[in-house]
């Protein structure tokens, strides 16, 4: 590779917000349309709909700079036909430089998916689950439409009803004759079992055969103690990528990984530097359990009825089945990519989110990478994305030499001043998780 070469560059996070009234009710099952209009006007009476619909009249103007900045970025997430346009979001991706791009629900624009919210977790515990299984299936035939579009550049995540696992199966399967080949996993929480059930083997069986990946986003756990306070939005921020890593414990202790040799997780949006300290602590917990357990029985993972030793490390399993999306990387974390794996870590936009890259994607990726070894960059940017996804790397590779950056544009570093002072965090962080 020389300067000149181009970089073949694939997110693993990007969203879709198609429009609940305009692209999803003619999916709609009719002996739901009533329930489901009943959702779209409680959706469209939610206080930034309200907001959003004000400023478009005229009557709500910021009142200092900092607001005027956050209210122009959402209008322009609004704004964006990419969200539901795969023509124009294929134009944006071009001028990005990306090839590929993994596509989650929860556009940022105001609209949900039926039922489920944002669709990143299993939606609200008290929402009928019926009616959350009917808004998954729903999303999932307008994405199987919307990714066929360009289905090499378009790779489109899919619901499935977990606390329902004969319907999850069911929705695994029709995906996968339509082309999907991602599944949101939610996050762990209390309305229905830990992923370490036996209850689930089913469902990892039908993700194998079909070559399924499973996804787990941020903000998709369990609802944050003391959301309705005053702070609540700086609890939400403290504790809600924590809630999205509890799959990978229960996952690794339940043994699925061990009975599932193909089954592959990857975490998205949830920051990388957590993951070394993580794994040397269930490191440990697997240790100590394991001296402890040979002291009295062995029992085995094939038969796991009682607490079973683990014939590897959890490490072990991370370096073979679990991947990080790191949206919107942040130099300190690119610098740990030894001791996170560069085989498990990833790039991501997270287009087209007011704290993701988009629109300035070009200089978000030269603020994390500059500097780093081009062989290295080749694989964060995206050829550790070719493998996991199982994409097409000939296709993607002729996309690539005509829009991916080069070179020598990834390794020049940024003057910081070309980010306003307001900007500098989120995608442009430089101390943890948000600044």
């Amino acid at each position: 590779m020389t300067n000149t070469d181009r970089y073949l560059v694939v997110s693993t996070d990007a969203h879709a917000g198609p429009s609940l009234r305009g692209d999803l009710r003619q999916y709609c099952p009719s002996s739901y349309l009533r329930d489901f209009d009943a959702y779209a006007d409680e959706v469209e009476s939610r206080p930034w709909n309200r907001r959003a619909r004000a400023r478009r009249d005229g009557n709500d103007e910021p009142t200092d700079r900092l607001s005027a900045q956050w209210l122009a970025a959402f209008d322009r997430v609004r704004a964006c036909e990419g969200l539901h346009d795969p023509v124009a979001r294929l134009h944006d991706m071009d001028v990005d430089g990306i090839a590929a791009e993994v596509i989650f629900a929860g556009g940022e624009n105001g609209e949900e998916l039926p039922f489920l919210g944002l669709g990143l977790s299993a939606g609200q515990r008290d929402r009928d689950a019926e009616l959350r299984a009917v808004g998954g299936h729903i999303w999932n035939r307008w994405l199987g439409e919307y990714t066929a579009a360009e289905p090499n550049r378009l790779i489109g995540v899919m619901q499935i009803p977990v606390w329902d696992i004969p319907a999850a199966i069911r929705e695994i399967e029709w995906g996968a004759r339509a082309g999907l080949r991602v599944a949101n996993l939610p996050a762990p929480r209390g309305d229905f079992p830990s992923y370490a059930s036996q209850a689930y083997e089913p469902l990892w069986r039908a993700c194998e055969a079909n070559a399924f990946v499973l996804a787990t986003h941020s903000g998709a756990g369990e609802p944050v103690l003391g959301a309705e306070e005053s702070v609540g939005c700086l609890l939400m921020a403290a504790e809600g990528h924590f809630h999205s890593r509890r799959g990978l414990w229960q996952l690794i202790f339940g043994g699925v990984f061990e009975r599932h040799p193909e089954l592959k997780i990857v975490f998205t949006e949830q920051r990388a530097t957590w993951v070394p300290e993580t794994l040397r602590d269930l490191d440990s917990i697997h240790r100590a359990h394991k001296w402890l357990e040979v002291q009295t029985h062995e029992t085995s993972y094939a038969t796991a009825t009682s607490t079973p030793i683990l014939p590897r490390s959890p490490s072990e399993y991370w370096a073979d089945h679990c991947f990080l999306s790191g949206s919107f990387l942040a130099p300190f974390e690119v610098r740990r990519r030894g001791e996170l794996g560069l085989q498990n870590l990833m790039w991501g936009s997270d287009y087209p989110h007011t704290e993701g890259t988009w629109p300035r994607t070009r200089l978000a990726m030269r603020y994390a990478l500059a500097g780093v070894p081009a062989d290295e960059c080749r694989v964060i940017l995206g050829e550790l994305a070719l493998r996991v996804f199982g994409l097409d790397e000939a296709a993607l590779r002729t996309v690539a030499d005509r829009i991916g950056p080069t070179v020598a544009e990834i390794d020049e570093p940024i003057d910081i001043d070309q980010v306003p002072i307001e900007e500098r965090f989120l995608a442009f962080r430089n101390l943890g998780a948000y600044a």
